[in-house]
């Protein structure tokens, strides 16, 4: 026989040995797979750090429950709670009380309370960015209040699973312009970068909600904040609002309202309803379905004192709702329709973006991104100072829309 063949013979034998790839195999019966965790301030420089479990059975369906029915609505156990200096430290903690390996490539959401937050992130985002099983993926929230008592209080009406139930509030924070859901890798990219402000969605627990009342009470003021919207049943649980940040810390909070005008600012705004003032009838409403016609266009003179911003877009409406019994109908009306709610857009837009820069002194709508190419050198740009620039900046916006389609009545409905 070959000589090279007999050679051939061992080491053929010894491969199924040799490559075998299972002498570091997990299995998933030995593992606790981790979807949400929130981080709360505690005494004395610590943190507590909640996390909720996800159950494999209630996952499948064999035991879970419909929303709004049974004790565990969510498929998880009830949130567990540690005290520690750390992120890591309170993983290696929670490893005392669960009887499987903590496993956290799966986790979709993170959460913050606005406490924490207002004193800087910075140190506990550090090693959510080094640890491999932590993705740049997650969701990031702030939350008004205690995020335990949050998780504990969370009762989705439909998502059984806390994945989904982050995919789909982000979905729906996207389609409505009421928050600005950020994700991990988003959220440090735009607090390392010289020309941006990170932000983050708004979560808190409506306490009328939570009380499950009959009604509404009378005295309940009309509040567009996650927390204190007027409302009662469903879910608890608001998601409402962004969160503005300078660099790390938490400056300020933006109602629904504004973080609509946030996403126009920023040319992200999808197609979305506004209610504006009836030009004909100070004290009624219209309402209209809006989207970009154009791209808008940003225009920014750097080297002004102070510096001037000037923003201008171009809207196309469907007129969806009149309240009064004013024909919108009409191009004379129609016309002053498109004048009226112009007017209402450039005011709110300018009222914002002065908001922002005098009282945050923050940026959250990339101006200074998109007018990089004034600067020569990356450098030049690094050390703008953008606080003090932009805190006086002369704002100007420019709102040119016109109503396509008027529903599918052709005059206002009248009674006999």
């Amino acid at each position: 026989m070959n000589p090279k063949v007999l050679c051939l013979i061992p080491v053929v034998a010894l491969m199924p040995f040799l490559l075998g790839g299972c002498y570091d195999k997990i299995e998933l019966e030995e593992v606790a797979f981790v979807a949400a965790v929130g981080i709360d301030e505690a005494p004395d420089d610590h943190i507590d750090v909640s996390i909720r479990v996800s159950i494999p059975r209630k996952l499948a369906g064999q035991e879970g429950t419909s929303g709004g029915s049974g004790e565990e609505v969510l498929s998880g156990a009830k949130p567990i709670t540690v005290r520690a200096k750390s992120i890591i430290e309170a993983i290696t903690l929670l490893q005392t009380n669960i009887e499987r390996r903590l496993d956290f490539s799966h986790m979709s959401h993170i959460l913050f309370s606005d406490s924490l937050a207002r004193k800087g992130l910075i140190k506990h985002l550090r090693p959510l960015s080094r640890y491999r099983e932590f993705r740049r993926t997650i969701t990031i929230s702030i939350v008004r209040g205690e995020v335990r008592e949050l998780l504990l209080m969370d009762k989705p009406i439909l998502e059984q699973s806390v994945h989904r139930l982050t995919l789909s509030t982000n979905a729906v924070m996207k389609n409505t312009g009421q928050a600005f859901p950020a994700s991990l890798h988003t959220f440090i990219y735009m607090m390392e970068t010289a020309t941006d402000d990170p932000v983050a969605s708004v979560i808190a627990v409506n306490k009328e909600a939570a009380k499950d009342e009959k009604s509404i009470p009378q005295d309940k003021k009309m509040a567009f904040l996650a927390g204190d919207i007027a409302r009662e049943g469903g879910n608890p649980v608001d998601f409402a609002g962004t969160a503005l940040f300078r660099e790390d810390k938490l400056v300020g909070m933006l109602d629904t309202k504004e973080s609509r005008m946030l996403t126009m600012i920023r040319g992200e705004m999808p197609q979305i309803k506004f209610h504006f003032t009836d030009p004909l009838r100070k004290k009624e409403l219209v309402t209209l379905e809006l989207k970009y016609a154009k791209p808008p266009k940003l225009q920014v003179d750097l080297k002004a004192n102070p510096i001037r911003i000037h923003l201008s877009e171009k809207l196309e409406a469907t007129l969806i709702g009149v309240h009064s019994e004013v024909n919108y109908t009409t191009p004379k009306n129609i016309s002053l329709l498109e004048k009226q709610v112009s007017k209402e857009l450039e005011k709110r837009q300018v009222e914002l973006m002065k908001k922002v820069y005098h009282t945050h002194q923050c940026d959250p709508f990339g101006i200074l991104s998109r007018s990089r190419g004034q600067f020569a050198t990356v450098g030049e740009m690094q050390h703008f100072d953008r606080r003090n620039a932009f805190k006086n900046a002369i704002v100007n916006v420019d709102v040119k829309i016109e109503i396509r389609r008027i529903g599918s009545v052709l005059r206002p409905v009248l009674p006999r």
